[in-house]
């Protein structure tokens, strides 16, 4: 650049964005041209609206930056620039004689950067530089490569003489220093975004290059594109109150509640919840009650024979027992059986299959001992809905309600089912079967008290 300005008289953009690279540059100029007074006669702008606004902020928080800046500010704030002037406006600027101007967008894409681009770019004797990446499509991206006319804002197309220079000012590790980051990690996941595409995927191919002895993902999704990743998180939980009075060993069953504070675990009994949290137990008394016109004695046998803990509570007002511990069953009346249990899983299912077998014993108990009792109308309704469902299985069912019986025709093969006997006459072993699973099914149906 000394070169460039001093010996050819030419002018320097340097497009950059408002932050960041932008004060950087500035300070490196501004130290360069106080360190040479044979260049101190040429300008140095920056034109920013939003640079200049910052600068406030970069002049009064020095003690968040780097030890250099600290030791220099015991001098001087470096940030009062001494060799460089804000530019508002393409206006003000004397477009006369050298002259060193950082103006944003970095891109070229619009702006005063781009205004003063059109200008100069003709001139063999300007120069741009680029102090570090632009993204693809943008102006500054295009003439990095050369070209030897560019398209102006105004539609023209002129010839690019002014030289284009790369100088990397990026804030951005390379790849050196990120593959040795992600050495020093290691880890199970590299998830490579907000980058350009061609560049990302040649850091993939080498990333994966130089992981593969090693199980590690690369990946770089698209805009929008889903990634799933699998993380083992491990969860300990401290044993508190009366569980951790005896030392559980190694196959030991612990249970409790497990009780979560922010990001830690705590197992304790349901008796310790009020002592080591602000939360109190509570417990749900289910109370219901079941029609049953048999006696007694036949529940508690049918219940003794389905259940091993079934107890006879003797000090009730009316014939009570426990099953399993928690579940009272009261022969209160003569028509109706009272469960009442404090719920919880195992007593909520126990007390299901109980009222499952007291509706069947009270079902039975109506009808002499479990035979079904059928009236000529009951017959012939029940005889008729077989009929219908076989016809929607089978197609073509003929009924013949006199002696009940039912033919069913597929394919030329007849079956005769006899309803009454619930025999089955056929030929063809298949048919037969598939008729005795369609009955076996409907009969389920019907009856599933029964089944």
């Amino acid at each position: 650049m000394h070169r460039l300005i001093f010996q050819q008289g030419g002018k320097v953009l340097i497009p950059a964005f408002a932050l960041g690279r932008a004060q950087e540059l500035l300070l490196i100029l501004d130290e360069y041209w106080g360190a040479h007074p044979e260049l101190q006669h040429i300008p140095i702008y920056y034109a920013s609206p939003l640079a200049k606004k910052c600068m406030a902020v970069y002049q009064t928080y020095i003690n968040a930056m780097n030890e250099r800046i600290q030791k220099q500010f015991e001098v001087s704030n470096p940030f009062d620039f001494k060799h460089i002037q804000p530019l508002k406006n393409i206006d003000e600027f004397d477009d006369i004689g050298p002259a060193v101007v950082m103006a944003s967008p970095g891109g070229l894409q619009s702006g005063l950067s781009r205004q003063l681009f059109d200008i100069w770019c003709q001139d063999k004797k300007n120069s741009c530089v680029i102090p570090g990446y632009v993204v693809e499509g943008t102006l500054a991206k295009a003439i990095m490569n050369e070209p030897k006319e560019v398209t102006l804002l105004s539609g023209l197309v002129v010839p690019l003489n002014m030289r284009v220079h790369y100088i990397s000012f990026s804030a951005h590790a390379d790849f050196t220093q990120t593959s040795a980051f992600l050495h020093e990690l290691r880890p199970p996941n590299i998830i490579l975004v907000h980058g350009e595409a061609n560049e990302m995927g040649r850091l993939k191919a080498k990333l994966i290059t130089q992981f593969a002895d090693q199980n590690v993902k690369v990946l770089s999704p698209k805009n929008c594109q889903t990634v799933e990743m699998f993380f083992k998180g491990e969860k300990i939980a401290k044993a508190v109150g009366r569980l951790a009075e005896k030392p559980a060993k190694e196959g030991d069953v612990v249970s409790g509640l497990l009780v979560r504070k922010g990001f830690t675990y705590q197992l304790m009994a349901p008796d310790d919840l009020h002592s080591f949290t602000q939360l109190s137990t509570g417990s749900v008394m289910q109370r219901q009650s079941v029609p049953y016109k048999g006696t007694f004695t036949v529940l508690r046998h049918r219940l003794q024979q389905m259940y091993e803990q079934v107890e006879a509570v003797a000090k009730a007002d009316s014939p009570t027992l426990k099953v399993h511990g928690n579940l009272m069953v009261s022969h209160e009346g003569a028509d109706y059986v009272i469960l009442q249990w404090v719920s919880d899983p195992i007593s909520d299912m126990v007390a299901d299959s109980v009222v499952a077998m007291i509706l069947k014993l009270d079902l039975q108990s109506m009808f002499g001992g479990g035979e079904r009792v059928k009236d000529a109308r009951l017959e012939k309704d029940e005889i008729r809905i077989v009929h219908s469902l076989l016809v929607s299985l089978f197609g073509d069912v003929t009924l013949d309600e006199e002696i009940q019986t039912l033919t069913v025709n597929v394919d030329e093969t007849v079956a005769i089912v006899d309803h009454a006997k619930k025999g089955i006459e056929c030929k063809d072993e298949n048919l037969k079967e598939r008729i005795k699973v369609a009955l076996r099914r409907i009969q389920t149906a019907l009856y599933p008290l029964d089944a």
